[in-house]
């Protein structure tokens, strides 16, 4: 059943219960609506997709689905020249956390050099503001 099909089947109720002047009890209705919902989203799990609709479903890129197909960690569900993962299959990348900042200053989370350029870029900057060096203006 395709989400078309489910918006089809229920405008047609709606339009003979309508017709006739039936009423429902609601809560026989949502469950109803619900079952047919589950059936759609088991329907969607097992939907076949290419490696180019796998990606852009994952977030990975296709030849690293594709590794991961001639690894065996995914099943491939097609052909070896026209690969198919199943929907329910997929990997998914991980999101970035929205952790809080660690509270460590940039240049404290920086080692060798790096920190030591920004001490000194930092200084320079306090030093021109200041109107410490000459042909700067604040």
């Amino acid at each position: 059943m395709t989400l078309g099909e489910l918006r089809q089947r229920w405008e047609h109720r709606r339009e003979e219960w309508s017709r006739l002047g039936v009423s429902v009890e609601g809560a026989r209705l949502a469950s109803e609506i619900v079952a047919d919902l589950d059936r759609l989203a088991a329907g969607a799990d097992e939907q076949l997709l290419s490696l180019a609709e796998a990606a852009a479903a994952s977030g990975y890129h296709p030849e690293s689905l594709a590794r991961l197909i001639r690894q065996g960690r995914l099943t491939n569900q097609g052909t070896a020249r026209r690969p198919r993962i199943r929907r329910a299959d997929l990997p998914h990348k991980p999101r970035p956390s929205l952790a809080k900042p660690s509270g460590r200053s940039a240049s404290s989370r920086l080692t060798g050099g790096a920190a030591s350029a920004l001490r000194d870029a930092s200084s320079i900057v306090r030093d021109a503001i200041a109107g410490r060096i000459r042909g700067v203006a604040p």
